[in-house]
């Protein structure tokens, strides 16, 4: 009996690290992602359809650093969501505005984490689970005149992403407010 236990817990943390990282040896960064809303446009494209409509979902993405050191690695600095990764081809990430953007690395502190808001596109409901990563590229070991050609390798073939644990878009977000420094059991007199 102890041994079966030893081997269910042994069984559930290597599930949980293939969850959270893939294929990727992950340098001690995990990625957490909390569905917060859906939205839907409809807009007129004469060219496409009389009367068309988007669905965009927005997620808060989360990259931490789970270790005691720092980590260094390669982004965009206005940009960061061109890291990002979906395992899916049925949704697209709408990039941030920006005129202009420049590579530079990140340093995460110790426990410290990314937040970056992404806003997902369908232009179909999404009724399954997606995966979001991020593509990690180690600031010593990639030259700066290689970053770019690198994220876009890495990127077609999905290569060092450190991937979340699935998201179900569809259902609805229960994260769609919150009051901090407050539960929403409290508003129980709606």
């Amino acid at each position: 009996m102890k041994a079966l236990f030893i081997s269910i817990i042994i069984y559930s943390y290597l599930f949980s690290v293939q969850e959270r990282t893939g294929n990727f040896a992950s340098p001690g960064l995990i990625v957490k992602t909390i569905y917060k809303g859906s939205y839907n446009s409809v807009y007129y494209d004469s060219t496409k359809c009389s009367s068309c409509w988007s669905l965009y979902y927005l997620v808060d993405f989360k990259l931490i650093n789970t270790t005691d050191s720092t980590i260094r690695f390669w982004s965009f600095i206005r940009g960061p969501e061109q890291n990002i990764v979906l395992d899916t081809k049925e949704m697209t990430i709408v990039p941030n505005f920006c005129i202009s953007d420049k590579q530079s690395f990140i340093e995460l502190e110790p426990k410290q984490e990314l937040s970056i808001p992404l806003m997902l596109e369908a232009r179909i409901p999404i009724n399954k689970e997606v995966k979001i990563g991020y593509i990690y590229l180690d600031y010593k070991s990639i030259p700066y005149e290689e970053y770019i050609p690198k994220l876009k390798e890495n990127n077609e073939n999905h290569k060092n992403v450190i991937w979340s644990g699935p998201i179900n878009f569809g259902r609805s977000s229960k994260h769609t407010m919150e009051i901090k420094g407050k539960s929403l059991e409290n508003l129980s007199h709606f």
